[in-house]
């Protein structure tokens, strides 16, 4: 392959317009179990009407994915431009790609443009046995977006957990002390600095009482007492809708849930958190691979941004894994696994939790 070099480093060319069924042997990504962040210089490049010429890539980024000698997908987004007009990229391939020893079965590189893929090409490489290396397990599916917001979900997680015990601990200590005052005024146990403080006859105040709201001595403590200002004050920060089925839920292109899907809405202050499953069918089934489904809308999900999917792979049915995303307030689902499902109406769990 032709190569060249720039900034000490040598980049071996790849032509991402070779055909569907041509592969391209690229030595630079083989590595040895062990490996991570193994460097790979690339520049790419396209061929029309007989020119070769580097991919100008100032707007669009570059990506890594395939399926190892044990069949498991792998998706890196490690990848870094570091001369775009010279179509020329760094991937740092992590180590979850070199865990099963032998040559891949199928592998690609992609340009991506946002979401949209611009151009790919089918390359080949191999992983090689690393007697040194402390073997971690067997291979298993990584995808480097869905890991990125794995740890950016449990980041904010953990913090969140953490006030909502702190928010449970001081809604108890503020109910033991209001039902202790209310136990005072009750048995009359307050301290008395004269006399009179019984009140069990007419009593006189020459300088007046001022009254700032209404007063129910029959009542003290229920309607109109600290008590009820207390629980006011708590209600205003928690709610929980209690589990409804369908709630909120519009199904898409015909798919739809036997039972109903599961709908809980729980708010803890400016902390929301939606629960939903259930099983459902998806009507005209997953067709291809990596490709984006809608399965249906959320009603609580309407305007709201930011929104955190605590476990976006989805396994759903033996070597079926559904990669769950949101579109706005469309709940999508794409197939990431090594088959795809071609039956309509096919069933499947859905168990997610959606936070913002």
């Amino acid at each position: 392959m032709a190569s060249t070099t720039f900034g000490g480093h040598t980049y071996t060319q790849v032509d991402t317009t070779l055909a569907a069924d041509v592969t391209a042997k690229i030595d630079e990504l083989s590595g040895r179990q062990g490996d991570n962040m193994r460097p790979a210089y690339l520049q790419l490049v396209h061929t029309n009407g007989g020119v070769t010429s580097a991919w100008n890539l100032g707007s669009y980024s570059v990506q890594l994915g395939g399926k190892d000698y044990a069949g498991k997908i792998k998706l890196t987004n490690t990848a870094t431009i570091m001369n775009a007009a010279k179509g020329l990229v760094l991937i740092k391939i992590p180590a979850a790609f070199y865990q099963a020893v032998g040559d891949y079965q199928s592998a690609f590189i992609r340009i991506m443009n946002g979401d949209d893929v611009v151009s790919t090409v089918n390359v080949a490489f191999s992983v090689f046995e690393n007697s040194l290396a402390i073997s971690s397990g067997d291979s298993v599916t990584y995808l480097g977006e869905v890991t990125d917001q794995v740890k950016q979900a449990q980041a904010q997680i953990d913090p969140i957990n953490t006030q909502v015990q702190a928010i449970q601990s001081t809604l108890s200590a503020v109910q033991s002390s209001a039902k202790s005052y209310l136990d005072e005024v009750s048995s009359q146990a307050l301290a008395k600095t004269k006399s009179g403080n019984e009140f069990t006859e007419w009593n006189t105040f020459d300088q007046g009482i001022t009254v700032k709201g209404r007063v129910e001595a029959d009542s003290l403590g229920e309607t109109f007492g600290a008590w009820k200002q207390i629980t006011n004050y708590v209600d205003g920060k928690f709610s929980d809708t209690g589990t409804q089925t369908n709630s909120g839920i519009t199904f898409l292109n015909g798919n739809y849930s036997d039972a109903g899907l599961q709908v809980r809405h729980v708010r803890l202050g400016s902390l929301n958190l939606l629960f939903v499953s259930g099983a459902m069918r998806f009507h005209n089934g997953f067709t291809n691979l990596w490709q984006q489904y809608d399965l249906f809308n959320v009603g609580d999900l309407a305007n709201v941004q930011n929104v955190m999917i605590l476990k976006p792979l989805e396994v759903a049915d033996g070597d079926m894994t559904l990669w769950i995303r949101l579109n706005g307030q469309t709940v999508t689902a794409t197939p990431v696994g090594s088959k795809t499902i071609s039956s309509r109406d096919w069933y499947f769990n859905l168990g997610q939790i959606f936070v913002w």
